[in-house]
């Protein structure tokens, strides 16, 4: 079937019909082979219309998983420069690639460049707050989650960060609860916010219900965190082994951890 598609695609720029289009579909496939060179070449052949924006971040984020973090930021900048209309999602991919090496505080400031020109962006707040989350200033990120939601008060994803953020610091645990639930409310399949409806029932020591949304939301997604929280129930509860278990496997698919390394070295459980 993918090979097919190559041919198809290959077809239409032949033809020199919608090739901009063709040329997004060949860099996804490619960059899904690891084909990164091809990936960047058909990347690059877009140089307008309406696939401008969204190859040009893909352009970007494809540097940037490949450690080419200057070459990413280039992009943006020179997209920012040609494509003035699209600034806040190139501001918004600007920021991804820098905290993606650690650089919050420097992603912090490209969205606050953002942010003086559209205060009341939702997404360029969301995205620092979760910046400000990183770097521990729990109340700047409350400040602009808080903003967030006086803006869309059903943001399911504010809600439940703002939430968890109580839960895991073990804070708050009532209203803590509330914003979860109505996360789980606006959007009762998403990983994230299953896993959150299992942590904060754990934090208030409803251990098997707390167990019941873990083991659904590792179940739906394979996360490190959450196969951090499923494990740590899994352990309080008495089921040491099918804690090291869990932990063993999300090590494996996630070599290096910190998140699991943490808890396992917290609960003095064996690692790999």
């Amino acid at each position: 079937m993918e090979e097919d598609a190559i041919q198809y695609f290959n077809q239409l720029i032949a033809m020199d019909y919608r090739t901009e289009e063709a040329s997004l579909y060949l860099a996804r496939i490619a960059e899904t082979r690891k084909q990164y060179g091809e990936a960047e070449a058909y990347y690059r052949k877009i140089g307008s219309g309406p696939n401008y924006t969204l190859a040009q971040i893909q352009l970007a984020l494809l540097f940037s998983e490949t450690g080419r973090t200057n070459d990413a930021l280039q992009v943006l900048d020179a997209a920012i420069v040609n494509d003035k209309r699209e600034e806040l999602k190139y501001l918004l991919a600007k920021s991804e690639v820098l905290a993606r090496v650690e650089r919050n505080q420097d992603a912090i400031e490209v969205l606050n460049q953002g942010l003086k020109q559209h205060p009341d962006d939702a997404a360029l707040l969301y995205s620092r707050a979760m910046l400000q989350e990183k770097l521990e200033r729990f109340d700047l990120m409350e400040t602009d989650l808080r903003k967030v939601l006086q803006l869309q008060p059903n943001n399911s994803a504010a809600l439940n960060a703002l939430g968890y953020t109580f839960a895991n610091r073990n804070q708050r645990l009532s209203e803590a609860w509330e914003l979860i639930e109505r996360a789980y409310f606006l959007n009762p399949n998403d990983p994230a916010i299953i896993d959150s409806m299992g942590w904060i029932k754990y934090r208030m020591g409803e251990n098997s219900v707390a167990l019941d949304f873990l083991r659904k939301a590792y179940e739906a997604f394979k996360d490190q965190e959450i196969a951090a929280h499923l494990g740590e129930v899994l352990w309080v509860t008495g089921n040491q082994q099918e804690a090291i278990s869990v932990w063993k496997q999300a090590l494996e698919e996630n070599p290096g951890s910190k998140v699991l390394q943490n808890v396992m070295k917290r609960f003095n459980a064996e690692q790999p």
